[in-house]
């Protein structure tokens, strides 16, 4: 019960569009056990950096800092689910619908 919820919760609060959530200062922050999250558990995962790529102005925000995140979290996944970090990548997979500013 209470498991499903807080990995709603994660991801209601990766997929929000809330200006202070488009900084990722604030997803690392979720991203910490006392949040709730927890690396090892790929539904935690899930619910929060995949949700995070589906949303536009974060994951594809102009500085880059969307892309960073997630790159930087496929490298922490990688370490203990190499099988999660590659579903993860998938997330890049659509760059030839991105800017070329984006591309780079």
């Amino acid at each position: 019960g209470h498991s499903l919820v807080l990995l709603k919760w994660l991801s209601v609060q990766a997929l929000s569009e809330q200006p202070a959530l488009l900084h990722c200062p604030l997803l690392q922050a979720l991203a910490q056990p006392r949040c709730g999250f927890s690396l090892t558990n790929p539904n935690s995962v899930l619910a929060l950096f995949w949700s995070f790529a589906q949303t536009a102005e974060g994951f594809h925000a102009a500085d880059g800092s969307g892309y960073r995140f997630l790159a930087d979290a496929v490298l922490q996944v990688d370490a203990v689910n190499h099988q999660g970090a590659a579903r993860l990548v998938k997330c890049f997979s659509g760059w030839r619908g991105w800017g070329p500013s984006r591309q780079g």
